[in-house]
């Protein structure tokens, strides 16, 4: 040890580059690596969530639910499908095997989903969620003024969710609220059985009415131009006139006129047609007015700040798109909540690194002394965060809490490592000897120490499931600082001590301190000889208490967060027939 400890003091400048590396690095992480406020929810569990309003729960399982959920259980890797089906809603959840990750497992689930669209009912479209859906929200706006709902809407959809979704690293950008145009069928039930139609031909007539498709192509030369035809229903007479099918779709359907002629049975025969808004099952209000909502989700691994950011930026250019009139309020900004919690942690940080070079002067007795140990907690922080990029892990409440935790214990080493070399120099040893014979006699205890603290923080990597995926940042974030601190103590140390250590005269200054905590230590171990009995006792009801307290206190997989107050309403509506 004391060869290895020898070259380190003999090359101080190899020790200086590793320790400005390590603070560049540590830097530029700092900047780079991703923002958010948990950790990546990177869980091979994919939703797939299918709405078709109005629909009986057994018509869901059997129409929606089923059809889905037979083609999950073929997808390799999946190892548990659930579903529910409620009036008007299906869920079916898939479960893939622990190491699938999540992009592959909703690729896959999206091609099984996409295979079978072509069975579901109309209209029912299937969207896929996973379980950080909703943490990806990172900001909602709500838009709302004189002019029509409808068009507000339809703006929003057509020109502004394009500019969003142009933003790097939005994933999803979804639109609530507004109303929708509409032609709005009122079958008369008499008329319909008087001439034995059915809804199911009513709606399938208007299907088939209401499409385009490719017809053919002419050639020429080397040129190809298609022929497409439309029979799109564009006003409320192309609904009016639409004619029916007769029972068994066996021609169209007929009646007679009041001389006994026979006549086509058109839309308008059986039905009142309306043209307004389409039926809705929420509203959305801003501000105590109906209004449109617009929230966006990043992509995973996305920083929320970065993202946030540029879509204020990008909300300033698609303002003059709106109607004039139309304001637009921010009712929702996780970069907000991510900031407010990032600077207290950085608060607290500061503060607690300050704390501890004070406590350190106090017991050191020299400013020389304090700041070579004090330089420790940078070093060994931005280390930490150095290698949290190269893990491919993220700025977030847990690793920046872990951060604050470990200030106290990355310096623990640096002291160690001091003190041994302060004593060395109390003997009248210069300061290279000192440095070189004081820091080989500790690097035994000083290592097998950090290594029994990281022993303790090092089981949290092997956690599995959702619970792993918040433990595992903290334990990795605390077993990385500590094996950092403990480099740094046996390095940077030392070296630092080999040349620019304090005269060992001034060492006295913290000698009364030290002296009283000695006395008052030693009566408290006098008395715990003397009365074994008590403090057994003692120490298991604390232990007992401790026990009791874990027994009975609230379990929850989260702390409470306060995100604010969410400006949007939501009215359940009766469904109807569109």
């Amino acid at each position: 040890m004391r060869t290895v400890f020898r070259l380190i003091i003999d090359n101080p400048i190899v020790v200086v580059l590793l320790v400005v590396v390590t603070v560049i690095a540590g830097i530029a992480a700092l900047y780079q690596l991703p923002v958010g406020l948990f950790p990546n929810l990177d869980v091979p569990v994919v939703n797939v969530i299918s709405h078709d309003p109005g629909v009986s729960a057994q018509d869901m399982e059997l129409l929606v639910t089923r059809p889905i959920e037979d083609r999950l259980r073929t997808i390799a890797g999946v190892q548990r499908v659930a579903s529910t089906s409620v009036v008007g809603i299906s869920q079916i959840t898939a479960q893939f095997a622990p190491g699938t990750g999540l992009n592959n497992a909703a690729q896959r689930v999206q091609a099984e989903v996409s295979a079978v669209a072509s069975q579901l009912p109309v209209g029912v479209q299937p969207r896929l969620e996973n379980i950080g859906t909703t943490l990806q929200e990172v900001v909602g706006y709500v838009l709302y003024g004189p002019g029509s709902s409808i068009d507000l809407r339809r703006i929003v959809q057509t020109q502004i969710v394009s500019q969003l979704m142009s933003v790097e690293g939005v994933a999803l950008v979804e639109v609530l609220g507004g109303d929708e145009p509409a032609f709005v069928v009122r079958l008369h039930p008499e008329a319909m059985d008087r001439l034995h139609l059915t809804v199911d031909n009513v709606i399938s007539t208007l299907a088939r009415h209401n499409r385009a498709a490719a017809a053919d192509f002419i050639e020429r030369g080397s040129q190809e131009y298609p022929i497409s035809g439309s029979t799109r229903l564009g006003t409320i007479e192309d609904v009016r006139k639409v004619p029916l099918p007769m029972a068994g779709n066996q021609g169209p359907a007929t009646a007679t006129d009041s001389v006994g002629r026979p006549q086509a049975v058109l839309i308008e025969d059986i039905a009142s047609v309306s043209e307004e808004p389409a039926p809705r099952h929420y509203t959305v209000h801003g501000n105590g007015v109906p209004a449109v909502a617009v929230i966006i989700s990043k992509q995973i691994g996305a920083s929320t700040i970065t993202v946030a950011g540029d879509i204020d930026r990008q909300w300033a250019n698609l303002t003059p798109l709106l109607p004039p009139g139309t304001q637009v309020r921010k009712f929702y900004d996780q970069a907000d909540i991510i900031s407010e919690a990032r600077n207290s942690l950085f608060h607290d940080l500061i503060v607690g690194a300050v704390l501890a070079a004070v406590v350190l002067f106090v017991f050191m007795g020299t400013v020389r002394a304090t700041l070579i140990t004090a330089a420790s907690i940078p070093i060994t922080l931005l280390a930490t965060v150095a290698f949290l990029q190269a893990f491919g892990q993220t700025l977030n409440v847990i690793t920046l809490s872990a951060l604050t935790l470990t200030v106290g214990m990355v310096v623990d080493d640096a002291v160690v490592v001091s003190e041994s070399i302060f004593r060395r120099l109390t003997l009248g040893e210069d300061a290279r000897t000192a440095s070189l014979i004081g820091a080989a006699e500790i690097a035994g205890p000083d290592a097998s120490g950090t290594f029994t603290t990281a022993a303790v923080f090092a089981p949290l990597l092997l956690i599995g499931g959702l619970a792993g995926l918040f433990v595992r940042p903290f334990g990795l974030v605390v077993s990385i600082a500590l094996l950092a601190s403990l480099v740094f103590s046996l390095v940077f140390v030392p070296m630092m001590f080999g040349w620019l250590a304090p005269p060992a005269g001034r060492w006295a200054i913290g000698s009364p301190l030290l002296r009283s905590v000695n006395n008052s230590l030693q009566r408290m171990l006098r008395f715990g000889f003397a009365h074994r009995w008590i403090i057994l006792l003692a120490g298991v009801a604390v232990l007992g208490l401790g026990v009791l307290a874990a027994w009975l206190g609230p379990v929850r997989a989260l702390p409470a967060i306060d995100e604010g107050a969410i400006l949007i309403e939501y009215t359940l509506c009766r469904p109807g027939l569109r």
